[in-house]
């Protein structure tokens, strides 16, 4: 069974909703995001025009939405997440990918994705791990 977590998973102070996951303060002072390419994700002068390389040649796909640098704290937590057997910290992870896409959404009129993929695990690693975080 899993365990409510009902403290920040970052600072450890009491949640008044247990499926936050993550306190309004922690939310608030993530680190910021880079500026990146809306289309291809690399770093870019400008978060909101797409590349010269998406404008000689736009990838497949609208848009890409994206948490964050694979840095601390949002590191701290994948890894948590992913190595330690932490199920708990899905929807705190999934909460994050929405609130990311909303802002997308809103900044840059997104439609609604057709699909979202998520990246698959190797069968030998979903083996030694016992569970596919993705799924």
């Amino acid at each position: 069974m899993l365990s409510i977590q009902s403290r920040c998973w970052l600072c450890r102070q009491s949640l008044r909703l247990h499926g936050q996951g993550i306190c309004s303060y922690c939310l608030r002072h993530m680190p910021a995001k880079p500026l990146c390419c809306p289309r291809c994700g690399l770093p870019a002068g400008d978060a909101r025009l797409p590349c010269g390389r998406c404008l000689q040649q736009p990838p497949p796909w609208q848009a890409l939405v994206f948490v964050n640098d694979y840095a601390a704290p949002l590191r701290q937590l994948i890894k948590k997440f992913k190595f330690q057997h932490t199920p708990e910290l899905a929807p705190l992870l999934a909460r994050l990918i929405l609130l990311n896409w909303q802002q997308a959404h809103r900044e840059q009129y997104l439609n609604r994705p057709d699909i979202i993929l998520a990246v698959p695990l190797q069968a030998k690693r979903c083996w030694r791990r016992g569970y596919n975080q993705s799924d």
